[in-house]
């Protein structure tokens, strides 16, 4: 490597000592983010504005952050290739790592390779499908085709070390011939390709194949951000392709070359920790649990930082570095109770975090100059309130990430493909469009969601013959409520629906060890289970340091916490949920000790422990309360990882409390529960300690049993304690949900293996706080209506259709064609037939329940309720007297025209009586 490109790389280094936490902290994609960040600041040598007009992408920030404390094995192809593009070198330098060694059988035109198990998306369901094919067929050829597995190189490694029989892929998959068991992909560009159809792969699976590519959000609108501020925007989750290398591409001009860059979650992730590291402003859009656990990661390494550099009476509150914008009224606001979430948010400012809540982003542009100092111009982002569109605020930033919340319900399973028409001028990438995975199977088999585009399969999780879908891509029924569920809502559970899919794949071709097919390890658990678990703890998209690949105590070491993962914990944000935790369309019934409380409540309890001198240390435990025994053990692991004593190793009370929710729907059903502020683990002092599975075992008893066994444990304590109270005790109440809620905190606080003298119990009655359902308008305030297949509603077409009519026929008369809007009989032209498929692919694209974060053009009263506006307007008409016209409220009706006669009459009469009685004083005045 030249000097001269060392100096371009690195002209700066970090100015502290903390270099190695920044990189610890990162995610484990460093290699990647080096790859990356060298694209923003390596060039030729040339001058910045030569770079710029050259289209490469702009800087990503300023100088400063230009920074590296220490040296990446970066590929030489890197640095020597003047003018790479984005795309083309971050696949360079993936392809270096991923060279197969498969056998492949090269025909005319084509590529074949051949595998026994096809695995499509790597996330947490394909790992552990992969892992299990392993363990049950050892000797089986598994490809795995994932666009984004820069993170995944030293697990390759340590694989084809082991066995050889896996095989990485980063490309996309475009379509599955089922009859012939051929996956086509897509072509990623190469600098040395001339002719991308002529060398395109197809994988050939003998047995079966798995689709796992997840769920996303909705792409950025591409008229609400300007073409110079692509670069400096990332998307946590990618929504379109990397463009390909073609002369109509080449021949187009820079302004519509412009993309944002596409990544894999942990590079985003590293290089937002490296800018936050250098100081620089960080956005954050959405307010799902990824753009949570981001923005506290990085106002945590910022404050770290901070300490550092002024010492340990930094405040985090000044110089807030970290925005987190969103729509919703709170983050986690579809999980969270109303109460909770603005809690929350109380919380994130207090850590230094600006939360604009209510805001929806307008416009994104780049500065028109840059600042004094000679610092490039950084982003310019114009939000607006959801309720309030003259309320706008200007927002400036470096960086932006994109991070919608794809919980749940929420994303959709549709993916981008390479379309066969590239004359659509209005997309971002000129040659995409979404597509559902029903569209993409030959002959069409598999049946997707309109509303959101997953697959779906039945409890197996198999979605047709030899075809399996796990994850979030797809939606298994539910045994329990007779609803169609995501199967994969969160990293546990795709884990497990990840196993149960890989099970069932092999369950006929694999042979015991007996010689009998089927054995028992195979068919062990292979339906999948309708009760969820999620960890706010886990990072679902992060690869954990102590996971191993081994098969042994694959259990025990994925439910390991990595460190990464603290950044919620050290702000007080602990959670654990079980079943269907969703505060919008469920009604809540949360059992509280909330801080106020516990403080008030500390001063008797330490005038008993004094009096006690016999007690033990279990014992004095028990007076301190669930939220001081949490701000104990946030205090224990945050100083562990800080490895200093500064103000964010302090410790932290828990948001609100410590508690236990429970969240039933309309006919009084207990559909999940959600521990807050407790600890879930085998050894509560200990965070990274496996998870406590007694006490998730007795979460979903309570909710599978509908809390019979809270009725059954609880009766004969609440008779005793409530003599009399006139209340049946066969039938669930509060009650018994407060005795239920002091075992599980109980539970908690105690551990896997309590010992006698050390045992917690929890004593006095908890805060009862119980949040309604939310109204069906409120509900489904904002859902995307698609009207694509000529129905009225969205409920009326439930899948999506294999083949899709056109009225392009020249020979059909105008009466059969479209009647309203009137076009007089005249064909559409190619303009308009464009804007229609440009709106056709918009509304594929987005989840039916987006989250609302872009105004987009048209959309300003989407996220109105029209009860309330009308309501508004009738009290604003009722205040001015008039109506919206001008028109007034109340008009007199006209008089009858006797009465008018009869009143004139009367008149005259009157005055000619009283001229009269005048003349009459008048007259005896003179005599």
């Amino acid at each position: 490597m030249s000097p001269h490109i060392m100096h371009h790389l690195f002209p700066l280094r970090l100015r502290n000592s903390t270099s190695q936490d920044v990189f610890a902290a990162a995610g484990g994609a460093l290699t990647a983010a080096a790859a990356v960040s060298s694209l923003w600041f390596a060039s030729t040598p040339t001058s910045d504005e030569q770079a710029e007009s050259a289209g490469m992408i702009p800087p990503l920030l300023h100088p400063r952050l230009s920074s590296f404390g220490a040296t990446f094995p970066l590929h030489n192809n890197l640095l020597t290739t003047s003018q790479f593009t984005f795309c083309e070198a971050i696949n360079n330098s993936s392809n270096s790592h991923h060279q197969s060694d498969m056998k492949v059988n090269v025909n005319s035109h084509q590529i074949i390779m051949e595998c026994d198990y096809a695995i499509l998306g790597h996330g947490k369901a394909g790992q552990r499908a992969v892992r299990i094919l392993r363990k049950l067929d050892p000797n089986a050829n598994i490809v795995i085709i994932d666009p984004n597995n820069n993170y995944h190189n030293h697990h390759q490694n340590a694989t084809n070390n082991r066995s050889g029989n896996i095989n990485h892929l980063q490309t996309h998959a475009s379509f599955i011939d089922h009859s012939n068991k051929l996956i086509r992909l897509h072509a990623n560009p190469s600098p040395n390709a001339h002719d991308m159809n002529a060398i395109n792969p197809v994988v050939h699976f003998r047995k079966s194949a798995l689709i796992a590519t997840g769920s996303r959000g909705a792409p950025p609108p591409n008229e609400c951000i300007d073409n110079g501020a692509r670069g400096r925007v990332l998307e946590l989750r990618s929504t379109s392709l990397p463009p390909t290398q073609s002369t109509s591409m080449q021949q187009l001009p820079r302004q519509q070359q412009a993309s944002i860059p596409i990544l894999d979650p942990p590079t985003v992730r590293s290089l937002s920790l490296l800018a936050a590291s250098q100081s620089a402003t960080v956005a954050v859009m959405g307010s799902g649990f990824d753009a949570l656990e981001l923005a506290a990661s990085l106002s945590r390494m910022q404050q770290q930082q901070r300490s550092t550099k002024h010492g340990n009476n930094s405040d985090g509150s000044n110089n807030k570095k970290v925005i987190i914008l969103f729509g919703n009224a709170g983050p986690m606001s579809t999980r969270l109770p109303r109460y909770l979430s603005a809690a929350v948010s109380k919380r994130l400012r207090q850590c230094g975090i600006d939360v604009e809540d209510r805001s929806m982003a307008r416009y994104l542009s780049m500065e028109s100059s840059s600042s004094a100092s000679g610092a490039p111009p950084r982003l310019a982002l114009y939000t607006e309130k959801s309720y309030d569109h003259l309320d706008s605020k200007r927002l400036t930033t470096d960086l932006l990430v994109l991070a919608p919340n794809v919980d749940c319900n929420n994303g959709t399973s549709v993916i981008p493909i390479v379309s066969s028409t590239a004359n659509n001028s209005y997309s971002q990438n000129q040659q995409h469009q979404y597509l559902p995975w029903s569209s993409l199977v030959s002959p069409p088999l598999l049946t997707c969601y309109v509303d959101d585009g997953r697959v779906a399969t039945n409890s197996e999780y198999q979605a047709a013959s030899n075809i399996y879908a796990a994850g979030s891509v797809t939606r298994s029924p539910n045994p329990r409520n007779g609803r169609a569920d995501v199967a994969g809502g969160s990293s546990t559970c795709s884990a497990r629906v990840g196993e149960i899919a890989a099970r069932n794949m092999i369950r006929d071709n694999v042979v015991s060890r007996s010689g009998r097919s089927g054995s028992s390890d195979v068919y062990n658990d292979n339906v999948g289970e309708s009760i969820p678990v999620w960890r706010s703890d886990v990072v679902p998209y992060l690869q954990r340091t102590n996971d191993s690949i081994s098969d042994e105590s694959i259990e025990q070491k994925s439910n390991s916490v990595a460190s990464e993962s603290l950044a919620l914990y050290s702000m007080g944000i602990h959670a654990l949920c079980v079943g269907r935790c969703d505060s919008e369309t469920l009604a809540t019934h949360g059992f509280w000790w909330t801080n106020t409380n516990q403080q008030s409540n500390n001063n008797g309890d330490d005038k008993n422990s004094n009096s006690s001198s016999n007690s033990s240390r279990g014992r004095r435990m028990n007076t301190l309360g669930p939220n001081a025994f949490m701000r104990r053990i946030t205090k224990k692991a945050t100083s562990t990882v800080n490895g200093s004593k500064s103000r964010i190793g302090s410790g932290s009370l828990p948001v609100y409390g410590s508690g236990v929710v429970y969240y039933l729907d309309r006919t009084g059903s207990i559909c999940g529960i959600m521990l807050w502020g407790l600890p879930f683990a085998e050894v509560p002092n200990d965070v990274k300690s496996t998870l406590n599975h007694l006490i998730v075992e007795r979460m979903k008893k309570v909710i599978s049993s509908n809390g019979t066994v809270a009725i059954r444990d609880h009766s004969k304590k609440i008779a005793e304690e409530h003599a009399g109270l006139n209340v049946d005790l066969k039938l669930l109440s509060y009650l018994h949900l407060v005795e239920e809620s002091k075992l599980l905190a109980s539970m908690a606080l105690s551990g896997l293996q309590p010992k006698e003298d050390i045992k917690i119990g929890i004593l006095g009655k908890p805060l009862h706080r119980y949040t309604p359902i939310k109204s069906h308008e409120l509900i489904s305030l904002g859902k995307l209506r698609r009207r694509e297949m000529g129905y009225i509603a969205e409920e009326d077409d439930l899948f999506y259709p294999t083949y899709t009519t056109t009225n392009d026929e020249s020979t059909r008369p105008p009466s059969l064609k479209r009647i309203y809007p009137m076009h007089g009989g005249a064909t559409a032209t190619n303009v308009e037939k464009e804007m229609e498929l440009r709106q056709l692919q918009v509304d594929r694209s987005r989840p039916s329940k987006e989250e609302p974060l872009w105004m987009r053009k048209g959309e300003e009263q989407k996220y109105v309720n029209y009860r309330e506006a009308m309501d508004q307007s009738f009290y604003r008409n009722i205040q001015q007297g008039k109506f919206s016209d001008g028109t007034d409220a109340v008009k007199q009706a006209p008089v009858p025209q006797a009465y008018l006669e009869a009143k004139e009459q009367l008149k005259s009469l009157t005055g000619m009586s009283s001229s009269s009685r005048e003349a009459g004083e008048d007259d005896s005045e003179s005599d």
